[in-house]
């Protein structure tokens, strides 16, 4: 249960860092 809560976290952080990727080229176009 511990270890399924952290890769829930890991994932969640990695979306969120695709998003932010995501935004900055739609800025940089």
């Amino acid at each position: 249960m511990r270890k399924a809560e952290e890769e829930g976290v890991s994932l969640n952080a990695l979306v969120t860092y695709l998003l932010s990727q995501s935004v900055k080229m739609e800025k940089a176009v």
